[in-house]
């Protein structure tokens, strides 16, 4: 599934963290900005930072995640094992940091078919964002909230219901991040509830508010995510079209493994399309060490799917 590997860039530091002794000459605005155009830039960018930084100060923690976010979009999922398998240990560390700590590594825990141990970590970060979510009256707080819940085994209809509401009272926002986020997640439980109408219209919204944010990772997310469930609606036209806009944006992310999942994926809609030449030649760039282990079921379908 694209959204265990998405880009779950939702836990801010909205908690008090100890303060900064001395400021160091770090633009983190400059820096964020650079995490928005691309995730490698953003990995050696936020390296070359750290160093200047009082560790376990704020804005510390704030370029540490900006460094895990961008690694977990990558799908870097070796080094960012060894990077969170030391922060678990961090007792001392801000709420907030700890738990997308937990939640990544339950995740990377989960891909290496370690269920128990995720879970284990999972129910850790669902405990710290409840009691987080109570104390404040941010909405993405719910979001954060609910999105973990989709890998900790949830009602899904519940957390679907609960987002519709919040969807409802801030209907009138114009924070187009919140409502990114907001259709993000409702398409996720939709997807995993196979109400499939439902789950098309969120990604449609979903992909207007991420052009309203111009962040090209989003894009490529919106697009992708989009895609895919115009395949299982069998809009195999719409499917094709968004994957190439996928494929584009995530080119422009300077995300290799992202456009190679796109190629896979739009191979599949061509040849659903009858132009079963083109689906060949696309299959053929596709670089299959790139690909996820997570993707070998759809790999395999769609070799024998062009081989008919």
């Amino acid at each position: 599934m694209k959204q265990f590997w998405q880009l779950i860039s939702l836990v801010i530091l909205t908690c008090a963290i100890q303060p900064l002794q001395a400021r160091p000459a770090i633009d983190l605005s400059q820096l964020q900005q650079i995490c928005l155009q691309s995730y490698p830039r953003c990995v050696a960018a936020s390296d070359a930072a750290l160093p200047q930084i009082q560790p376990q100060s704020r804005l510390w923690y704030e370029v540490q995640l900006l460094k895990l976010d961008a690694m977990f979009s990558q799908q870097s999922a070796a080094p960012l094992f060894a990077l969170t398998s030391e922060f678990v240990k961090d007792k001392s560390a801000p709420t907030a940091f700890l738990a997308r700590i937990y939640i990544y590594h339950a995740k990377l825990l989960y891909a290496q078919d370690q269920k128990p141990q995720s879970k284990f970590y999972l129910d850790k970060a669902v405990a710290l964002m409840s009691d987080w979510q109570q104390s404040t009256a941010d909405p993405m707080s719910y979001i954060r909230l609910y999105n973990v819940q989709l890998y900790a085994g949830g009602n899904y209809q519940h957390s679907y219901n609960q987002l519709t509401m919040l969807e409802k009272r801030f209907l009138t926002s114009q924070d187009a991040r919140l409502h990114y986020e907001l259709q993000n997640n409702l398409g996720h439980y939709a997807g995993y509830l196979q109400q499939q109408d439902k789950a098309l219209l969120h990604r449609q919204q979903a992909l207007g508010w991420a052009e309203k944010i111009g962040h090209p990772a989003l894009r490529a997310e919106a697009h992708f995510n989009l895609a895919r469930v115009s395949t299982f609606k069998a809009l195999w036209q719409d499917a094709e079209r968004n994957f190439v806009a996928a494929f584009d944006d995530y080119r422009q992310a300077e995300d290799p493994i992202a456009q190679t999942e796109s190629l896979l994926y739009r191979s599949e809609a061509l040849w659903r399309l009858q132009r079963h030449a083109e689906a060949q030649q696309l299959f053929a760039q596709v670089d299959l060490a790139l690909l996820p282990q997570h993707r070998q079921p759809d790999l395999q379908r769609i070799r024998q799917l062009l081989q008919r």
